[in-house]
């Protein structure tokens, strides 16, 4: 860079780096819910592609796994390879967590699905807390939020940059309200 007619060297920053981490766990009430995790979130699309018991020739989802899978992706977006989290079932829970960049908008929608399939009381609902950070110091990079998934839909609570993704939500599921004025 030339400042005043003389060249100086510039050192090159290094990449920063973006992390958004979470850690929460769901109690399972059976083996039956155990098995509903293990069966969905054990759910690989690109071992099962070429097999007809999860995809028909055409590419579509036919297998319960496969549709769940297909139906996470499209409300959420991702790579289409696999979940964007890390799971363990521990003996009585399920331990949602990501170190680096998981999908928290995933595992809420997860256990939003699970809750809808599994539970029967309204009552029940997860609460997921996430951050969002930076290796180095940058403008905006530091951020967070919570989201509450229930049997009846997910809603967002966070800074106002998230309010975006409340809309969104609000309006792929009928059953979470939104302070929008109804479409006449």
């Amino acid at each position: 860079m030339i400042v005043d007619g003389k060249t100086e060297q510039i050192e090159l920053e290094a990449v920063a780096l973006y992390y958004t981490q979470f850690s929460e766990a769901l109690p399972l009430e059976s083996a039956e819910e155990k098995e509903w995790f293990e069966k969905r979130l054990g759910f690989c699309p690109k071992v099962a592609e070429h097999n007809p018991e999860h995809y028909n020739a055409q590419k579509e989802p036919v297998s319960v796994e496969a549709k769940f899978f297909d139906e996470c992706v499209s409300a959420f977006g991702g790579n289409g390879e696999e979940f964007e989290f890390e799971c363990r079932i521990e003996k009585d829970e399920i331990w949602f967590y990501s170190e680096d960049c998981g999908s928290p908008y995933q595992v809420a929608y997860v256990v939003h699905r699970f809750l809808q399939e599994n539970r029967s009381s309204r009552e029940d609902e997860f609460v997921i807390r996430w951050s969002d950070s930076c290796s180095k110091l940058r403008v905006g990079a530091f951020l967070g939020g919570t989201m509450v998934a229930s049997k009846l839909g997910v809603g967002v609570c966070g800074p106002s940059e998230q309010e975006g993704l409340a809309r969104t939500l609000a309006r792929m599921d009928p059953n979470v309200p939104t302070d929008e004025p109804e479409d006449t």
